[in-house]
């Protein structure tokens, strides 16, 4: 399965939704013989696309198209792309339901925005969805793989893949993901013109809907969907809980431990360490499933030196920590419990002082997954403990003048509101 079944959160935002106004629609209700003719005029339009059938030839057949697997595994001889390129537009999607038949070594398909008019894996951007051996992956050429989860063969998932400014979030709907949900923030990459494309390799599989479409309020602002952000932008020695973040939900920053200021447009920890539980800063998101990143730099080095994401807060002693841990050079996933440290998973990190990394964190239901620059995912699926709470922030240990910078705090999942109900036009 993709991920865990569970009861999704509600963002708070809500608007009627217009009717989506079609950029590109293929929902293949007209059956075809293989191969297909290329250029292929899109059902119902608008939108064409060229064909490359060198191994392999698309059919159409019971509303879907039908993918086989190539005779011979190589990116290029099997795919499509737009004739005419996309711009680049903040709330631009493209969205692909797809099905896949097989998760065995060897398998993989790939799909999304790429530069360039080719059936090759080799220009895709923003990232694309790259299912491989029954994981879903997201690539970004140049940046490489996050790993998102599993895929359950024979079922049908609805991906969207929203453009900001630079990067896209990235969502699936399906299988074990009963609502929309968020796997992935991009943030590299903002190439102007795209073109909506799809490229196979030794993967079979069904695509019933490949289209895009201008998505509006709150799609069409980078951080509109945001239930929380802070750049930190202040005068130097600002307290933490006297300054107003960028997206603020209500109340602001609250120094739940320890002392905090603004420097250098960063919040760092300040003064002596305050005990156990370090420096901790939170903020009420209104969510308890959540996608939160932050931008860590550990300034000091010496014995329990790190810096980490807060999740799921309700007081100094019950919470969880995703933490760059500086002493034992590891990514950690923390629960405190009525005061009690107990480390759930880590793994094995190269980290330099002074030098900033991009820690994301998931909590979903019972699971929380962290990531450490898109890579070294580790997750811990039984954690059950505040399940609940909306509260999330900043943590820093060890010394004084650890940072924290681009703190954002999204929802994990869309079941109302104008977000949601974006979604849900882009998929029906």
């Amino acid at each position: 399965m993709l991920g865990p079944a569970v009861s999704p959160v509600s963002i708070r935002k809500r608007a009627a939704t217009a009717a989506l106004s079609w950029l590109l629609r293929d929902e293949y209700s007209s059956a075809a013989a293989a191969p297909l003719a290329s250029p292929r005029t899109a059902d119902p339009g608008p939108g064409t696309f060229t064909l490359v059938q060198n191994d392999g030839q698309f059919s159409v057949s019971g509303g879907s198209l039908q993918i086989p697997e190539q005779g011979t595994a190589t990116w290029g001889d099997l795919g499509f792309y737009t004739t005419t390129a996309l711009s680049r537009a903040t709330g631009r999607a493209l969205h692909v339901r797809a099905a896949f038949t097989s998760a065995a070594t060897g398998d993989r398909f790939m799909f999304g925005w790429s530069n360039a008019q080719d059936a090759s894996y080799a220009n895709f951007r923003t990232p694309a969805v790259y299912p491989r051996e029954g994981r879903i992956e997201l690539y970004n050429v140049g940046y490489g793989s996050v790993d998102a989860g599993d895929y359950a063969t024979a079922t049908a998932y609805d991906f969207a893949l929203v453009l900001r400014s630079t990067g896209a979030f990235c969502l699936v709907r399906g299988g074990a993901f009963a609502a929309w949900t968020l796997l992935w923030v991009a943030r590299f990459d903002s190439v102007a013109n795209l073109y909506p494309s799809l490229a196979a390799y030794s993967l079979a599989a069904t695509v019933d809907r490949f289209r895009a479409a201008d998505l509006g309020t709150p799609w069409d602002g980078d951080y509109g969907i945001a239930l929380g952000r802070d750049t930190f932008t202040d005068a130097g020695g600002t307290s933490l809980d006297a300054h107003t973040p960028d997206v603020d939900p209500g109340g602001g920053w609250t120094e739940s431990y320890g002392d905090w200021e603004i420097y250098e447009n960063q919040a760092r920890n300040v003064g002596s360490n305050p005990g156990d539980a370090g420096w901790l800063a939170t903020l009420e998101s209104g969510a308890a499933d959540v996608l939160v990143e932050s931008d860590i730099t550990i300034n000091h080095t010496g014995s329990a030196n790190g810096a980490g994401i807060v999740l799921r807060y309700t007081d100094v002693d019950n919470l969880w920590l995703v933490q760059l841990n500086w002493t034992t050079s590891e990514l950690r996933i923390y629960e405190r419990n009525a005061g009690a440290w107990t480390q759930r998973a880590s793994a094995a990190v190269t980290i330099s002082a002074g030098t900033p990394y991009r820690v994301t964190a998931t909590a979903h239901g019972s699971t929380i997954t962290a990531w450490l620059e898109g890579a070294h995912k580790i997750s811990y699926s039984a954690a059950t403990l505040n399940q609940s709470a909306t509260r999330h922030g900043i943590r820093c240990a060890g010394a004084a003048n650890n940072r924290h910078d681009n703190w954002t705090c999204y929802p994990r999942t869309f079941t109302a509101g104008a977000a949601y109900d974006q979604l849900e036009a882009l998929r029906a």
